[in-house]
């Protein structure tokens, strides 16, 4: 399921990029090969959730706490993520500026909760199941190639018993 932003075109080169990498033969290893693809393409997803709360957050607080920043109706598709300093500010004005937001946007971000570690249980729950999902994966194409290798050995004695 692609969500606004993404494009079909990235998640269909990831789900080619994995398939081609693990090859899988059997239906299992073809589902197990799929949920490879949706996990790494939600991993995927986290830092832009990430980047998009602090950038909402930014803008939310800074219309909250200033008056010359866009109204809260102009926020969602806002060109800029940081209100801007008058026109005559050095470099360490805007560096204590941005700072300045920065630390405003945390800490409310802080005081309505926790949204960052929700953000990384979700993302750490992505993690293991992406890596259970490995390992199941692997297991069962070691076994598979295991097989293989027996049968073309036991084919190869066959063929060298046969011959005079």
């Amino acid at each position: 399921m692609l969500i606004p932003g993404e494009r079909r075109d990235d998640y269909e080169r990831l789900r080619c990029d994995i398939w081609q990498e693990y090859d899988p033969q059997t239906p299992t290893e073809e589902e197990l090969t799929e949920r490879l693809v949706s996990l790494l393409w939600r991993l995927r997803r986290v830092p832009a959730f990430e980047s998009a709360l602090m950038l909402w957050t930014t803008r939310f607080t800074a219309c909250v706490f200033d008056d010359n920043i866009l109204p809260m109706d102009d926020l969602i598709g806002a060109p800029h993520a940081l209100p801007e300093p008058n026109d005559t500010a050095d470099d360490e004005e805007l560096g204590r500026h941005e700072s300045f937001v920065l630390g405003r946007t945390l800490d409310q971000m802080i005081k309505k909760g926790d949204i960052f570690s929700k953000i990384s249980t979700y993302e750490a729950g992505l993690v293991r199941k992406f890596d259970r999902t490995l390992d199941r994966l692997n297991d069962l194409i070691d076994r598979r190639k295991a097989i293989q290798q027996r049968i073309a050995a036991e084919d190869a004695e066959v063929v060298n018993a046969a011959q005079p």
